[in-house]
């Protein structure tokens, strides 16, 4: 007793050839229908081994499952299966009209079998009445085996065209006990003679017309079609409503032009109607509302005076109706729950289904992020493969890193618009900022330096770690990795020598991005401050060699920036004087007594170590520079040079420096 209702009537042949039967031998050869598609294999790809043919239900998005008027299904059912008879009425109480619907609703369905007589004795092809008489017509009320059902049903009698030449005399308002008659008059008038007429009963919900009556004999000649006949709306609508409008034509016959037939009809079903003209008078428009979606051609054409009319002289126009929303569809790619999220490309790949839509067809997808427009695409723009439901674009706006939340809405050709559900992912093409306002500067030697303050974040995936590396300047060697994510670090003053610091931050996020500060591949150099003095001693701990010979000068530099060492010099070894003591530098020329000592320049030494005894004993002879600072190597340390010319230069440094890391500007 309950209707069983499928989106879609799919089986498999198992590859065997031979045609396919549905509802039985009684059922319709699948193979011989044009509604057929064909799927095979493992990948839901159409092939020649599985059939599907689609219902076309009224509205399933809203649960309405009553069969479409232009259903392939209507008809299709069977009449009896494996002993089981098919009701003969629907869950209106409707009698089923040839072989039932799969729907519960189904097309053609009449509540009762309407049989219309007259009490003419003899009929023909086109029947004859004559001037003046009396017409009685009869309607009955039957089930589906030909018996009278005792119905009340109310009734409607009317004349179509009109009742130019024909009058409704009296007949009764209801079908009680099953039946009801109604008595029309013919005209006595000559000029009725050639009036053609049909008698249409209203039976409740039903509608019948008897066959074309004619008054005593046959005038022809229907009138011609009309002038520019235009619809409107012309295109797809959500709206039921549609106006027809026309030219009334010349007719070289003149006869009056009573009415026009409008019939419409979705291949499947037929309507027609009549418009009956003012006396005098004709009308150039219509106005009629679709029963449901669909697509419907309306056909318009004249009567004259007679009763003459020809659907061969009618003009047609076309109604586009549908208020029925696209299906119900998902999103699939990107989609990610929000505690483990799904990072993508700044242009991500968009996937979703398209589940069609009846009876206008998908126009357009838009595409919403952040609650924000982001595109729109159109059938071509969207990619399907292999035959498959899912389709997908390659985002064309760059997204900044961050949180989406995206969905579609489809909108089918006349507007309805269906809403998907919504993914969530992430964009995160952008390495964690480390941000470092105070690095540090002059710092001294054996004591722990100031809180390191460095603060680094990530707008999207997250920080997933941030290391400080420092290490000796000039040693080579490996770095010493300091945790930043706890807050500020400190140096220890153990790992603070005089030679100087270099040090490093970087910062990698959680889908892998990286970054490092000062930049990548670049260290920062701190300068260090000496616990103690500089002094020759580091290099001569028994005192500066001395001696009269050539080869006992000394060529020195001062490895720390300790300002003009020249006063430490001459406060030693008092005014230069060749007998004594010889300093050289060398400035495009030997220059002897130069005016300062200092860091990045080389300089020419020799004593005589006798003329420093004190009481005929040697002199320790050892220079006391005062506080120095390592030079920062970072940026290099530059020495000006001019092309063709000497220069004598030290290392800055106050270790050793490979020559391969000496080199010229260019």
């Amino acid at each position: 007793s309950q209707a069983i209702v499928f989106n879609n009537i799919i089986w498999d042949n198992n590859g065997e050839n031979g045609v396919v039967h549905f509802g039985g031998n009684n059922g319709v050869k699948f193979n011989d229908y044009n509604n057929i598609q064909y799927k095979s294999g493992d990948n839901n790809e159409y092939g020649p081994n599985t059939f599907q043919l689609e219902p076309r239900f009224k509205n399933p998005s809203s649960d309405n499952y009553q069969l479409s008027n232009n259903s392939p299904l209507i008809d299709m059912g069977t009449l009896n299966l494996e002993g089981y008879n098919a009701p003969i009425t629907d869950i209106r109480g409707y009698y089923r009209v040839g072989t039932p619907d799969l729907g519960a609703y189904e097309a053609g369905a009449s509540k009762y079998l309407l049989a219309m007589t007259d009490d003419i004795e003899t009929d023909e092809d086109t029947t004859f009445v004559k001037l003046g008489q009396e017409l009685t017509i009869t309607i009955t009320t039957g089930d589906i085996d030909g018996n009278l059902v005792l119905s009340n049903e109310s009734m409607s009698w009317n004349i179509f065209p009109n009742q130019k030449y024909v009058k409704f005399v009296s007949g009764d308002t209801d079908t009680e006990g099953g039946d009801a008659s109604a008595t029309f008059q013919v005209t006595d008038q000559d000029r009725g003679k050639g009036f053609r007429f049909r008698i249409e009963a209203g039976v409740g919900e039903a509608f019948l017309r008897s066959e074309m009556y004619v008054i005593e004999e046959l005038v022809t000649g229907a009138p011609p079609p009309v002038v520019e006949l235009t619809i409107t709306p012309s295109d797809w609508t959500n709206q039921p409503n549609f106006n027809l409008n026309w030219q009334t034509p010349i007719w070289a016959a003149q006869r009056d032009l009573i009415g026009a037939v409008v019939e419409i009809t979705d291949g499947i079903n037929v309507h027609n109607e009549y418009m009956s003209f003012p006396s005098g008078d004709t009308l150039t428009n219509y106005s009629f509302t679709a029963p449901e979606a669909g697509q419907y051609d309306a056909y318009l054409w004249l009567i004259d005076e007679l009763g003459n009319e020809d659907k061969d002289s009618s003009r047609s126009v076309t109604a586009y109706f549908d208020d029925i929303v696209p299906e119900s569809f998902v999103t699939h790619n990107p989609d990610s729950p929000e505690e483990d999220t799904f990072y993508t490309s700044d242009k991500p790949r968009f996937e979703w289904d398209d589940m069609g839509d009846y009876p206008s067809g998908i126009k357009e997808w838009q595409l919403f992020i952040n609650d924000n427009h982001y595109d729109t695409y159109t059938r071509s723009d969207v990619t399907f493969d292999g035959g498959s439901d899912m389709g997908y674009v390659i985002g064309g706006t760059t997204l900044q890193d961050g949180y989406y939340t995206w969905w579609v809405e489809a909108a089918d050709s006349a507007e309805n618009i269906t809403r998907s559900d919504s993914g969530f992912f992430g964009v995160d093409l952008s390495p964690p900022k480390i941000s470092h306002s105070s690095p540090l500067g002059t710092i001294d030697a054996g004591s722990t330096t100031p809180s390191i303050n460095v603060t680094v974040t990530d707008g999207a995936s997250g920080v997933k770690y941030a290391n400080l590396h420092y290490r000796r300047s000039g040693s080579g060697g490996g770095f010493v990795t300091l945790d930043l994510t706890s807050g500020p670090v400190s140096i220890p003053g153990s790992d603070v020598k005089e030679d100087g610091l270099e040090y490093y931050i970087d910062a990698e996020d959680n889908v892998g991005n990286y970054d490092a500060w000062p930049s990548m591949g670049e260290l920062h150099a701190v300068s260090v401050r000496s616990e103690g003095s500089i002094t020759t001693a580091d290099s001569w701990s028994n005192g500066i060699p001395g001696g009269t010979d050539s080869t006992n000068y000394v060529f020195f530099s001062i490895p720390f920036e300790v300002g003009n060492a020249k006063s430490a010099i001459t406060s030693l070894m008092g005014p230069p004087d060749e007998f004594n003591y010889r300093l050289f530098s060398y400035n495009n020329g030997w220059q002897e007594d130069p005016p300062s000592v200092t860091m990045g320049n080389a300089y020419f030494f020799i004593f005589d170590p006798d003329k420093y005894e004190v009481e005929g004993l040697p002199t320790k002879i050892e220079f006391n520079f005062g506080v120095g600072t390592s030079t920062p190597t970072n940026p290099p340390y530059s020495i000006g040079v001019s092309s063709g010319q000497w220069k004598f230069f030290g290392s800055p440094y106050n270790y050793g420096v490979s020559l391969d890391n000496v080199y010229t500007e260019d």
